[in-house]
């Protein structure tokens, strides 16, 4: 288990926790929290800050064609949550456009080729499941602005680690 936070500041030089997330490690992210500590399960290993931020790219990358497809491109994403066990991920992230401009989902694919009614989408919220294959990690599931705790006990043979403070 990993808990950044702090020493992001002192490793990039920022004055905040949000201007460090900010400095062009491939999105705008600004993590789960632990008290004034990031948290991440299970990622470990050598290469320390600049590892993790490749390996939430390499994540953020496998889902952000999904959410383009439905919210049109491009996207940054917000990360309010992700944590990895082994060959299993959960992310719980925010869409927007790139510098911060929010995305407008009346204009988006999901509502405008899709009909999808703006009354059904809770903003650009997205929860993803993600299963490392041999190859690479893939999306299981993702589900985009949910009205509802879906994820809630998701799978709790194969995702129970991550989801043990909701329901597993």
């Amino acid at each position: 288990m990993w808990w950044l936070g702090r020493a992001c500041q002192s490793v990039i030089g920022c004055d905040t926790l949000a201007a460090c997330c900010l400095r062009g490690f491939y999105d705008a992210v600004l993590l789960g929290s632990h008290g004034d500590d990031l948290c991440f399960a299970g990622v470990g290993g050598a290469g320390g800050f600049a590892t993790w931020f490749g390996f939430a790219g390499a994540l953020l990358d496998t889902l952000r064609p999904l959410v383009e497809y439905d919210l049109g491109a491009p996207v940054e994403f917000v990360v309010t949550s992700l944590q990895v066990d082994g060959d299993r991920a959960f992310a719980r992230v925010a869409a927007q456009r790139p510098m911060g401009a929010p995305i407008d989902m009346e204009t988006t694919p999901m509502v405008l080729r899709d009909g999808l009614p703006l009354d059904t989408i809770d903003g650009p919220r997205i929860e993803a499941f993600f299963y490392q294959s041999p190859a690479r990690w893939e999306v299981v599931e993702f589900v985009i602005g949910a009205t509802d705790v879906w994820w809630w006990a998701y799978d709790c043979k194969h995702y129970g680690g991550l989801l043990s403070e909701w329901g597993c």
